[in-house]
């Protein structure tokens, strides 16, 4: 398995990253981490394109869906791998074009509601309040890019 992380290392993205590794490490799978370049969908070519030089590797969570999308289309169109036949690929966001029929891809999904609850709860804080956490439910939008 492996974990693509853009170099911006939002906190956002790395707690993601992390998470997902501890859930791995718990089930005892390796995870190869992609910490370069920026969030964007050129960063999930470039990581397919090195991560696929090590052999076994079976799946890929890109920390957002612009990066998953990289990943799969070029594992698909210029790799030409079976997805999810050869490699599994995960997204996080629950972007509109990750449901495009054409990439299918599978996602994780906060609703909007939740992320503005949170966002106005944080802003509603006294500016002299300690800081503190707020979590987000997710949901797995699960299509066409997990065996």
């Amino acid at each position: 398995m492996a974990v693509v992380v853009s170099g911006s290392r939002t906190s956002a993205k790395t707690e993601r990253a992390e998470a997902f590794c501890a859930e791995m490490e718990r089930r005892g799978i390796p995870v190869t981490r992609w910490t370069d370049g920026a969030n964007t969908y050129a960063t999930g070519v470039e990581a397919i394109r090195t991560l696929l030089a090590k052999p076994g590797l079976g799946g890929i969570f890109g920390v957002t869906d612009e990066i998953a999308l990289g990943v799969l289309n070029t594992a698909h169109f210029e790799l030409k791998l079976s997805v999810p036949g050869d490699l599994s690929v995960i997204g996080f966001d629950g972007a509109p074009i990750s449901g495009w029929s054409l990439h299918g891809l599978t996602t994780i999904r906060q609703s909007l509601e939740d992320r503005t609850r949170a966002t106005l709860e944080a802003i509603e804080r006294p500016a002299d309040a300690p800081s503190t956490r707020f979590d987000v439910p997710v949901q797995m939008v699960e299509r066409g890019t997990i065996a």
